[in-house]
């Protein structure tokens, strides 16, 4: 293997199996030698100007770096591409790129390009070695190209999991506020919506909170800790302790072994004797049953609050 092949092949490895014909010119290498490689079946092109390296494992982080490197300079995974890279939620692994304008690129149809006036490189980060869009700035993107549910439980999950702070997506609300400027208004109300306690771990819980809040209801605390008689601590999905309501949302798959089950029941008894009192939804009531949902915890506040007023 010569010097430029070993060059470019420990360069692809970063890349996740790719490299560019600008980098190739980069390792002193020509169109020739990507096309000598290419008809010798070392390098296959999916994209133009951008080479996959035959033997490396065709991946989605491998489509996001070539995607990159089609667009060139400046060229970033974003919008709801950067959310899933950073391990915010995914999105069903699509590839979604931003490029400063007036560029423009050619790719197959499964890559969503976007083009952007303002992408400077204080808004790029990397992520295993691929550009991508910082987190702030994805999440503004996404409130262009998501519905604002989805766009709130985002913004919880970044928070929780400590990629950003409100100060910092403050900050770039004011930074980037402009007139007509897609994003700003929809990640401003996710801000504003914020739970006041507390932050849901899915999305489920994000919708039962807005259905709650649809209702005029009390604002509940997400993610309560109770300390139980058996000395175990759990957290209740959304709970009132002025009332010792709370209420857990199921999934479809949701504790489905003996054990689990038991661990539930034990649970749930151990919170009715020291007076809690738990509903329980599953995410198809949720999503499709919301006044349903809503009116039962609107009925079982009031009888809380009429025990409260006999006790």
């Amino acid at each position: 293997m010569g010097d430029l092949d070993k060059k470019a092949s420990a360069l692809a490895d970063l890349q996740h199996g790719v490299i560019g014909t600008r980098q190739l010119g980069g390792l002193g290498g020509e169109q020739h030698h990507a096309d000598t490689r290419t008809a010798g079946g070392r390098w296959v092109s999916d994209l133009r100007g951008v080479y996959r390296v035959i033997g490396s494992s065709s991946t989605w982080r491998q489509h996001l770096s070539a995607a990159v490197l089609a667009g060139g300079v400046g060229t970033a995974v974003s919008h709801r591409s950067a959310l899933e890279l950073h391990g915010v939620m995914s999105f069903d692994q699509m590839v979604e790129v931003a490029t400063p304008r007036p560029r423009r690129f050619r790719t197959s149809g499964d890559v969503t390009i976007h083009t952007s006036m303002v992408l400077p490189d204080d808004d790029i980060t990397s992520v295993d070695g691929i550009p991508v869009a910082n987190i702030e700035r994805a999440l503004l993107d996404a409130g262009a190209v998501v519905f604002e549910g989805k766009l709130r439980y985002c913004v919880d999950a970044a928070l929780r999991l400590g990629l950003t702070d409100v100060d910092r997506l403050s900050s770039l609300l004011a930074a980037r506020r402009k007139r007509g400027r897609r994003g700003v208004r929809p990640l401003e109300r996710a801000l504003v919506s914020l739970p006041v306690g507390g932050l849901p771990e899915s999305p489920y819980e994000r919708y039962a909170l807005e259905i709650v809040r649809d209702f005029g209801l009390p604002e509940p605390v997400l993610q309560y800790e109770v300390l139980l008689p058996s000395g175990r601590t759990i957290r209740i999905d959304l709970a009132w302790p002025k009332w010792w309501l709370g209420a857990e949302i199921d999934g479809h798959g949701y504790h489905a072994t003996r054990s689990e089950r038991a661990y539930d029941a034990d649970r749930n008894n151990e919170l009715t004797l020291i007076g809690w009192n738990l509903l329980r939804f599953t995410t198809d009531q949720i999503y499709r049953a919301p006044d349903q949902v809503g009116h039962t915890i609107w009925r079982a506040l009031q009888a809380a609050e009429a025990r409260s007023c006999d006790a």
